[in-house]
């Protein structure tokens, strides 16, 4: 009898229990995974310019004799475990115990791609829908977004939408030089780069389509209409990256008719539409991930923002129309068979997306919030379960080919996070107003950094320092200084003595206003038996010293015009940069090297 016999009896005849079983076991003891790598050729062809090319996608499998390997390992662990009655952790003040430094994933194989609509059709009829047995329950778009979220600049002109209407503001001479007035569906988002602008809104007429309209805004005062572009389901993100714009939806429309003809394809082919002539996804650019299980389609986009009419769309089958775009990646992930996420990543290269690898992953993504690209580096934070069955949280960090270099699972084990903030190499969690958790990702093992908890408020990453802004226990406000090892550096009260203090930056981090250059905007307001105390405060971070620079105040009778935001406008002429402060139908336009207030105007009826 060889060895590896002898230890897979002995295994056998001792009775483990549940706590022990490899399954929990492995979630508690640390274990790497040689892959191997396999090379694909996968065909796709360009859906708009008709081009065709080959492209190679990598993936990993992994190695079996090792997960083997490991599983006899846990085993014997287990054994040990039962033999002596004691289980050795480390605790150390970095390290909380039940924290366990390896979590499940698997790397899988490389998406199915139809050669045909009648394979794809057989692929689409096949699939194992998730827990309840039937399509997952369309969303409802949230039509919530405030019109102060939609604003740009560019070229020295503002561009805002309010009330469905786009509105080009020259702030130098503080008049309206174009308006684009509000149509049948109403802009949601805008993009403004290339010298075009993108207006993008949800039909909900007949169908949810994401429309686009593309205007030549080379000279702000005469926008022309260039073209529109819709594509089928509900707007969930978009990002304009490296002369690209990249739009994602997610669509559903559950049908299993029959196969017999063309207009039988819309029951389950994605489709867009350019110029008022419609196409479906081609089938070989329909991507269907390992195990997926449900019948949502994530369709992407990339709209040249040169040339709008160069125009690259796919598809990825089963991941419910969750994405996170960065500057020259795109992950679509979705709910796998169990309680996993399944993530497929793509590469953006001149307009055109390039499969380059998957992996699944232990537990279910929140939201897009809760991944963050640094350094080609992808964190996911994931909700799964600890070897007692509470819920937890668990951290991944993928590399460029998706890879998983480093996880800690069994993260606040039992309590509700209710957000996730990503500066620098650290990640907070939140389960209130402080943060409850805080690891480092940027060291092996990741991390826990106990010196960071407790940060109130918003975090945001400032070169090698992080900022943080929420109340103050004597009242108003706090904005603070840390270092990245967690030491306060300096911190300043303010707004304390305007009694019951309220501020948009609280529910939304892009309140805040942060430059490289160190100033920082927050807005402000408070209510009295007169009206409206709006104000906003600017200061200035430089080294470890934060200096008030200057306080804007109104005094409103209602809060129609509360500071919501502020953009920077560059300025080459003498008077040089200034910034322009927005609430409601008011812009507050300001220079930066005196701090005096240009012009204040309500631009708006409402």
């Amino acid at each position: 009898m060889t060895f590896d016999e002898k230890i897979f009896l002995a295994v056998d005849d001792i009775e483990v229990p549940d706590s022990l079983s490899p399954e929990n076991m492995e979630l508690m003891l640390t274990a790497r995974r040689v892959p191997r790598k396999q090379t694909v050729a996968v065909s796709r062809k360009a859906l708009v310019s008709a081009s065709s090319g080959n492209i190679t996608v990598t993936h990993n499998i992994t190695n079996k004799r090792k997960d083997a390997a490991f599983k006899i390992t846990a085993s014997i662990a287990a054994c040990f475990v039962l033999l002596t009655g004691v289980f050795v952790y480390r605790n150390t003040e970095t390290e909380k115990p039940g924290l366990v430094d390896i979590v499940k994933y698997a790397d899988i194989p490389a998406p199915q791609i139809p050669a045909s609509y009648t394979e794809l059709y057989d692929v689409y009829t096949s699939l194992q829908l998730d827990d309840t047995g039937k399509p997952k329950t369309k969303t409802p778009f949230d039509f919530s977004l405030s019109d102060t979220d939609i604003v740009k600049t560019d070229n020295g002109f503002i561009y805002t939408l309010r009330d469905g209407a786009l509105y080009i503001i020259n702030p130098e001479q503080s008049e309206i030089v174009a308006t684009i007035p509000s149509s049948a569906h109403p802009p949601v988002e805008m993009y403004v780069t290339g010298g075009n602008l993108f207006l993008i809104s949800n039909e909900l007429s007949v169908s949810e389509n994401v429309f686009i309209e593309i205007y030549d805004v080379g000279e702000p005062s005469n926008p022309v209409k260039l073209s529109d572009y819709s594509q089928c389901g509900r707007f969930t993100s978009g990002k304009v990256a490296d002369g690209r714009l990249v739009l994602v939806s997610s669509y559903s429309d559950y049908r299993l008719t029959p196969l017999e003809g063309e207009a039988d394809l819309a029951g389950f082919v994605p489709y867009y539409t350019v110029n008022s002539s419609s196409y479906f996804i081609d089938a070989d650019s329909i991507y269907v991930p390992a195990n997926a299980s449900s019948t949502d389609y994530t369709v992407i986009s990339a709209i040249d923002c040169y040339s709008p009419d160069k125009i690259t769309v796919k598809a990825v089958l089963g991941s419910g129309g969750d994405a996170y775009c960065t500057d020259d990646s795109l992950y679509v992930y979705g709910k796998g068979q169990g309680n996993y996420t399944v993530i497929s990543k793509f590469n953006l290269v001149d307009s055109e997306f390039e499969y380059s690898g998957s992996c699944s992953i232990d537990g279910l993504i929140p939201g897009r919030n809760f991944l963050n690209e640094t350094d080609n580096t992808l964190k996911v934070i994931t909700a799964g379960y600890d070897a007692d069955g509470n819920v937890a949280q668990n951290v991944y960090l993928l590399d460029r080919n998706m890879n998983v270099t480093s996880t800690l699972g069994a993260i606040l084990p039992g309590e509700a996070v209710t957000d996730v903030k990503f500066a620098d190499s650290f990640v907070f969690f939140y389960t209130g107003t402080e943060a409850a958790f805080v690891v480092n990702t940027d060291v092996t093992p990741i991390a826990s950094v106990p010196e960071l908890k407790f940060v109130k408020g918003s975090i945001y990453a400032f070169g090698d320092k992080l900022i943080s802004f929420g109340r103050s226990d004597e009242g108003g406000y706090l904005l603070s200084l840390y270092s990245t090892n967690g030491i306060l550096l300096n911190s300043y009260s303010f707004a304390s003595d305007e009694g019951n203090v309220y501020s948009s930056a609280e529910a939304d981090m892009r309140a805040v206003y942060i430059d490289d250059d160190g100033y920082v905007g927050i807005p402000v307001h408070s209510f009295d038996e007169f009206g409206t105390n709006n104000s906003y405060y600017i200061f200035k971070i430089s080294d470890e010293t934060i200096n008030l620079e200057t306080i804007l105040n109104y005094s409103d009778i209602d809060d129609a015009n509360i500071f919501e935001r502020a953009i920077r406008v560059k300025d080459t002429n003498a008077d040089g940069d200034k910034i322009a402060v927005l609430g409601g139908s008011r812009i507050v336009w300001v220079r930066m090297s005196d701090w005096k207030v240009l012009s204040a105007k309500d631009f708006f009826t409402r």
